[in-house]
């Protein structure tokens, strides 16, 4: 085909376009590699860090060697793209013409982007302890989760105590109330030398007409029957027990609930106590 000299020139110049469009220039190439390098570091640097403090922070997860290694890997990623960046600075230097002003410029910003990259990400690198360290690092959590554990045991035996003095103000107000809003007999513990006294008031159950079948009144437990080795929260045991089994063979259902949920109370805190 015959074509004038100045359309083959055009001719030649669209195909010369078509050409650079499917083959990737130098530069290209060595950016496309800088930056599929930044892309495995900012995975690499994050699960590095995480490894770094918890060994830092005394924990046994990770191992030291490995650690070591990662470091090595994420420092040599730093060399590569040290490297790639300084090829592209000075591409095309070194051969007549010299890159156009606006090549050169924009591989010194590629060559300025990759080194201030590197010391920002180098900065955030922790480091790794060494193994007298790690040592050192190891006891030391050990001794605080040891103290954090017996903090914790000590805050719940606290609550567990005011529980139990919660209930045992609970189960000594029902008892009041009841004395109050029923003709039992009142009872005032005192402690004496081995056992516990009681002191029954006759005035409330008696009434001042001295008729007794008003009210219906527990007889009180011998104090033999207690036993000089028992403490008082098991003396107090045996005596609401008897006065529940009183209770019951004398028909009072009332009285029968609230014994029964004042001995519950009773047996709950000595469980604890056991404890």
């Amino acid at each position: 085909m015959r074509v004038c000299r100045n359309c083959k020139k055009m001719v030649l110049r669209v195909h010369q376009q078509n050409q650079e469009g499917f083959v990737k220039t130098d530069i290209v190439q060595l950016y496309e590699k800088l930056s599929n390098v930044k892309e495995q570091l900012y995975t690499d640097i994050p699960r590095y860090n995480a490894i770094a403090e918890s060994l830092n922070s005394g924990e046994m997860d990770h191992d030291l060697n490995y650690a070591t290694e990662f470091r090595g890997q994420v420092l040599k990623l730093f060399d590569l793209m040290d490297l790639i960046s300084k090829k592209i600075l000075t591409l095309g230097m070194k051969s007549e013409p010299l890159p156009p002003a606006r090549f050169q410029n924009l591989q010194k910003k590629i060559r300025m982007y990759a080194t201030n990259f590197m010391q920002d990400q180098m900065l955030q690198l922790q480091t790794l302890p060494t193994e007298d360290e790690l040592v050192f690092l190891h006891e030391q959590r050990k001794l605080a989760i040891s103290q954090r554990i017996t903090q914790e045991r000590k805050e719940a035996l606290e609550v567990q105590r005011l529980e139990q003095e919660r209930q045992e103000k609970k189960r000594i107000q029902q008892i009041k109330g009841h004395q109050r809003n029923t003709s039992w007999p009142s009872m005032a513990w005192a402690k004496g030398t081995d056992t516990m006294r009681m002191k029954v008031d006759h005035d409330r159950s008696i009434g001042s007409t001295g008729d007794e079948s008003i009210g219906w009144k527990p007889q009180v437990i011998d104090q033999t029957k207690l036993g000089a080795e028992d403490n008082p929260l098991e003396q107090q045991i045996t005596i609401i027990s008897n006065f529940l089994e009183q209770a019951k063979k004398a028909g009072k259902i009332d009285e029968v609930k609230i014994l029964q949920d004042n001995l519950q109370d009773l047996e709950k805190e000595m469980h604890l106590k056991k404890l």
